[in-house]
């Protein structure tokens, strides 16, 4: 082989390797979209709030309202080209939080997209704590654990976890933390996490929506969200987690 011969095999050979990544990517995308979905036919769609009182429903609506777009200074939404139109399945849309506009936008678009792509999927789910004393800290990886083990906590004052958030969430998974006083809001890091809240409300938000139209041509959103709020449905403390895929 020649010496002009070399480098141009050389090139020839990164391209493969790059688009043999690509491919892989795509295709994991759309096994994880079907997988999540529950086969051929679309996903459906799952709309859950538990609460067990007035009060619980208050905070959750509270949560649901809260100007988050103000508060981690990012727009509802980004994505590929535009997100103005719910029925434009040219429009890729993945949400930087959960609220009340997020969740109407997502349940529009299913219901104008559903039997249109190969999988569709929406899913949210509200769970909703009530304590009067609770204890919040970020938990460090625990001895020869990894380091993406770490995890938001809430305890009582005598140490009784009360509430751990989900597996594959925290600041090593890419989880921001804003918390709210007299003076706004501010983000802080997860090491400085060790406060105290009396009469307070604790909701644990999931969103899920999904679309798959073929191994090369999909997308997933996926936001994870803890927000706490005083008994006069303020928010004090909230974490947010975005991700999203596509192919």
């Amino acid at each position: 082989m020649s010496q002009e011969e070399r480098p141009k095999r050389r090139r020839l050979v990164i391209v493969a390797i790059v688009l043999i990544a690509v491919v892989v990517a795509a295709i994991g995308i759309y096994v994880a979209t079907r997988e999540g979905g529950g086969g051929g036919g679309g996903g459906g769609k799952s709309i859950v709030r538990n609460t067990d009182n007035a009060e619980e429903e208050t905070a959750l609506l509270a949560a649901e309202n809260a100007n988050y777009t103000d508060i981690f200074k990012v727009e509802r939404f980004r994505g590929l080209g535009g997100f103005s139109n719910p029925s434009d399945y040219s429009q890729y849309t993945w949400a930087n939080f959960i609220d009340a506009e997020v969740i109407k936008y997502y349940d529009n678009r299913f219901e104008s997209l559903e039997g249109k792509p190969e999988d569709i999927e929406f899913s949210y789910e509200a769970n909703v704590y009530a304590w009067n004393q609770i204890h919040i800290v970020n938990g460090s990886p625990p001895e020869n654990g990894s380091r993406y083990d770490d995890s938001i906590t809430v305890s009582s004052p005598n140490g009784t976890i009360l509430f751990k958030n989900a597996d594959f969430t925290g600041p090593n998974w890419g989880m921001v933390f804003f918390y709210g006083n007299s003076s706004g809001y501010r983000e802080i890091q997860a090491g400085t996490i060790d406060l105290e809240f009396s009469n307070c409300y604790v909701m644990e938000m999931k969103l899920k929506y999904s679309e798959v139209y073929g191994p090369l041509a999909a997308f997933i959103s996926n936001v994870y969200e803890i927000i706490i709020v005083d008994k006069n449905f303020t928010p004090l403390l909230l974490c947010v987690q975005s991700k999203y895929a596509i192919s």
